[in-house]
């Protein structure tokens, strides 16, 4: 069969994989159309995919594309909103919206109700037709499931992705052709849907192994690697340092080296671009600086001495001295962050970085992490916990509002509670028993006891711990879910066993590991879980949204969860010593080194990405989040603590001893 292919944009993946699979086709731009013989083709292929508007004809063009659409030749017209009868308005972004598969489909390998991904894409919504259309695929807004959603019997026509217009025309009413410089999610599915297509208009056999080939080609693989584990960890660090580079992330300007950017969006658009997050928070940048200088310390070449005084730089510029109740206020970032603060952010990403680095080498404090310090101890509760959030609402009074975590019907909701004066926080309590929002801000109390030996840091940490683990564990305020706080749990308790060496304070360790693992997989990853679905994030749209649907989905969380555990479990292995936490290291790191991105793009090639499909093999999960969708790609909270615990283990033989 000889096929004419008409696109806006080029070469499409696509096109190549049906020259690939000996399919001829003849490329050419629309304005090929207005002159050409269409008698010499067998079927058309009209495509614009990749087109801010789609493939919109000229009059001339028109004319020859609605003859070849009306011919009973096969034409697939792929994101053409004009065409024979066919009106359709937009482009509509599906960033919230995903394709369902109807009961009209007959495919092989995909069902009723089945979920796809196609990204970030564009897609057309028909509100003229010849017939009443009848979807294959059809959209919905935030779909409740992760494989399956509940099916729609008779779709609305404006909700079509995929439709026969007449028995030779199908209409695709969104960029399909980028499947793999895109990353469609599950790969597979998408494969049983285009081979299908192929078939059913062309008689075309696409083969599975150049569609797997393609998909690696343009998109990305994951690899599962045997082999000693020191050696697989050096290298997934080697890469991990190279993403920053090769992605953007490093921000530099006439002033020379400046911080860290948030890293990547999750938007994939339907030309395979993925939009950056050029933001700037004091957590992406400190968390980048620890890990930057542990890995000059493993290396011993100190390449990253400029960065590391560069960004360490930023970070301390975000303890403001503002005197009185507000002096040592520590900013979460620039822009709207400047007069934001929480404190489990601020202690990652200012306060154990320069903690961390004297305890390991000795030498002296900057006075801003003291000053930190000291006013997040001056705004915690008689609990020992702080706020989510404190925002400056009046510099002069030293007025603070607050953000907190209520639980009500069951279930834990953000809230806000009354402004007041900063220097009152300490005289009740927080009610704020989450370990996303105050984890990390008791481990830093407990780190920085053991470096000044201030008694004030190690009680107040014990206090919150206490109040954490004696009055609401298991079901403590969680953020995204249950695993995300035992996650995050791991690295204070260790610490706080450390300070302690309290046998209550072990066994608490240990309830949360034995947890934990009940929600481990055999290749090493820790699944989202959340018993009861009481997390803000759980079935949440609009706003940020865990990546698990239910309960027993086999989806990994690489910013809120498992990212924690490299860090946390080599610490705890030097804290107490025991091989099974070591053998729990290995086992998720080899997992994770299993998941690290290989690709020939390099906005993602040696990054980890939000959420994975441990059964998929493949980076999928619920897409709700409005901000943190899976593909996104988080530089501090991923791409630096995951290479940090790397680094720790790496540099075990130097770093145990400290810790006795």
């Amino acid at each position: 069969m000889n096929i004419l292919y008409i696109s806006s944009s080029g070469k499409t993946d696509l096109y190549d994989l049906l020259s690939e699979s000996g399919i001829r086709c003849e490329l050419n731009y629309p304005k090929f159309l207005a002159n050409c013989d269409l008698s010499r083709y067998d079927g058309f292929i009209f495509d614009g995919t990749g087109a801010e508007k789609g493939l919109l004809f000229r009059p001339d063009e028109r004319v020859a594309a609605d003859t070849a659409a009306e011919s009973g030749k096969p034409v697939i017209a792929i994101a053409c909103p004009f065409i024979s009868c066919v009106c359709c308005d937009g482009p509509v972004s599906t960033r919230f919206s995903r394709p369902v598969v109807s009961a009209a489909l007959d495919c092989d390998g995909l069902s009723e109700g089945e979920l796809l991904d196609e990204q970030c894409n564009a897609r057309f919504r028909c509100y003229t037709s010849s017939k009443k259309i009848v979807p294959l695929l059809y959209y919905r807004d935030n779909p409740r499931g992760f494989y399956f959603t509940d099916p729609v019997r008779e779709p609305e026509p404006g909700t079509a992705a995929i439709w026969f217009e007449s028995e030779s025309l199908l209409m695709i009413g969104f960029g399909i052709s980028n499947f793999a410089s895109s990353r469609f999610s599950p790969k597979m599915k998408w494969y049983s849907l285009l081979r299908h297509i192929c078939a059913e208009m062309f008689g075309a056999d696409i083969g599975e192994n150049a569609y797997r080939t393609m998909y690696a080609k343009r998109g990305y693989s994951v690899c599962r690697e045997d082999g000693p584990i020191d050696s697989l960890l050096a290298e997934s660090v080697r890469r991990a340092v190279e993403w920053h580079f090769a992605s953007g992330s490093i921000i530099e300007d006439g002033s020379g080296i400046y911080a860290v950017s948030e890293g990547m969006t999750s938007e994939i658009l339907s030309d395979g671009r993925q939009v950056p997050n050029r933001g700037t928070t004091v957590d992406s940048t400190g968390e980048t600086a620890m890990m930057f200088r542990l890995q000059d310390d493993f290396t011993g070449k100190g390449e990253k001495t400029d960065y590391v005084k560069a960004f360490s730089k930023y970070a301390l510029s975000h303890i403001r001295d503002y005197g009185g109740a507000l002096d040592g206020y520590g900013s979460s970032g620039d822009g709207a962050w400047w007069n934001a603060c929480y404190g489990d952010d601020v202690s990652r990403g200012i306060l154990i970085p320069e903690l961390f680095r004297v305890f390991k080498d000795g030498g002296k404090l900057p006075p801003e992490i003291i000053k930190g310090l000291d006013f997040l101890v001056r705004t915690t509760g008689t609990d020992g916990l702080r706020y989510c959030r404190t925002d400056i609402t009046d510099k002069n009074t030293g007025v603070l509002s607050l953000f907190s975590l209520e639980k009500t019907d069951g279930k834990w909701h953000w809230g806000s509670a009354p402004a007041r004066p900063a220097q009152e926080l300490s005289l009740t309590e927080a009610r704020t028993p989450s370990v996303h929002y105050n984890g990390y801000y008791l481990a830093a109390l407990l780190l920085a006891y053991k470096v000044t030996g201030d008694k004030k840091y190690r009680d107040t940490a014990v206090k919150g711990l206490t109040t954490i683990m004696e009055v609401y564990y298991p079901e403590t305020a969680r953020e995204h879910s249950e695993t995300e706080e035992l996650c995050r749990l791991v690295l204070p308790l260790a610490y706080l066993y450390w300070v302690t060496k309290e046998e209550k304070h072990r066994k608490w360790l240990y309830t949360v590991l034995e947890s934990l693992e009940e929600k481990q997989r055999p290749d090493g990853s820790f699944t989202e879980w959340d018993t009861g679905y009481i997390a803000c994030c759980a079935g949440t749209a609009g706003t940020e949204c865990s990546v698990l649907a239910e309960n027993g989905d086999p989806v990994v969380d690489l910013l809120y969860s498992m990212n924690w555990l490299p860090s946390a479990l080599a610490q705890a292995y030097f804290i107490t010593g025991d091989n099974h936490i070591a053998e729990l290291f290995e086992s998720t790191s080899r997992f994770l080194i299993s998941v690290q991105i290989r690709s020939s793009n390099p906005l993602i090639d040696g990054g980890w990405a939000r959420a994975f499909d441990a059964e998929g093999q493949e980076v999928y999960g619920v897409t709700n989040d409005v901000g943190w969708a899976p593909w996104s790609i988080e530089t501090g909270w991923t791409m630096a603590q995951i290479p940090t615990g790397f680094l720790m283990w790496l540099m075990r033989d130097k770093l145990m001893p400290l810790y006795k």
